[in-house]
């Protein structure tokens, strides 16, 4: 198993490159109007046992959000969704490919 900053898995990446894990960084630094909205709900599931991850790497894209116990990805819509809307709609089939694990 091999571990990246603060113990975290490196399969919870799912192949993500290096670029991208440090693009997700950046993106954590400055979140949307809609992303705060959303992880100030999301949060509250920690405490379920339910524990989401901001801007998370997975193999080719950054899903906003993503929980790893239950293999989520939600997505917030925003102003830089309709800037890259080509991109996002291919986006749910490819995650669905992946499989994850």
């Amino acid at each position: 198993m091999v571990y990246i900053k603060k113990s975290v898995q490196r399969d919870m990446y799912y192949g993500a490159k290096p670029e991208i894990i440090r693009l997700a960084q950046k993106m954590r630094k400055n979140p949307t109007e809609a992303e705060l909205v959303l992880w100030k709900s999301l949060k509250k599931l920690h405490y379920e046992g339910f524990i989401f991850r901001r801007q998370h790497p997975i193999e080719f894209c950054i899903a906003d959000f993503y929980c790893h116990k239950s293999k989520l990805v939600v997505e917030a819509d925003g102003a830089i969704h309709a800037i890259s809307k080509s991109k996002d709609s291919s986006r749910p089939e490819n995650l669905i490919d992946l499989e994850l694990r």
